[in-house]
């Protein structure tokens, strides 16, 4: 579930996309989760934008062509920086998730009002790193990599997240 107020993080995360959390699909919310949590407790720092970035990616859903409110942005991994990153699987298929789709009111410090409107993809959906901000997650992916030969994966983030009955974003 998710737990509001939305975190700063959350919040950040949107603001800096242009969209609004209804634009996103359940596979994007389940990687925000994870990694939120992932910071958190296995890497002991704040959601870290600049890794959030180097990892992922936004694409429009389920394709550019085809344009829908709900759900209409995916998060995917960036070619080839999914291999660095925990593993873990998302459904490749949410076959009716829409109408089964619901939200709840919109505590402080709120999210923007929720609008009609359709996402607009922008250059932020897909930036590519500068070398300065790459200094900090270069050595970060060296940390997960650590991790990740302790076993640590995506299931284990969820599970020390809802065994410490933690609500995400």
């Amino acid at each position: 579930g998710l737990a509001l107020p939305a975190s700063d993080c959350i919040r950040g995360l949107l603001y800096h996309w242009g969209i609004q959390f209804h634009h996103l699909n359940p596979n994007s919310i389940t990687h925000i989760f994870i990694f939120i949590h992932f910071c958190e407790a296995f890497l002991g720092i704040e959601p870290h934008f600049d890794l959030f970035c180097y990892f992922f990616h936004l694409l429009p859903q389920p394709s550019s062509d085809k344009q829908v409110v709900v759900g209409r942005v995916g998060l995917q991994f960036k070619q080839g920086n999914g291999k660095e990153y925990i593993k873990y699987k998302t459904p490749t298929n949410h076959s009716g998730w829409r109408e089964l789709w619901f939200y709840i009111g919109n505590h402080q410090p709120a999210l923007a009002e929720r609008t009609p409107w359709k996402a607009v993809q922008r250059p932020e959906w897909n930036e590519t790193l500068t070398r300065s901000e790459m200094v900090q997650v270069t050595d970060l992916v060296l940390f997960i990599s650590a991790l990740k030969k302790m076993s640590v994966t995506g299931a284990s983030v969820l599970l020390s997240m809802f065994k410490g009955r933690i609500q995400p974003l």
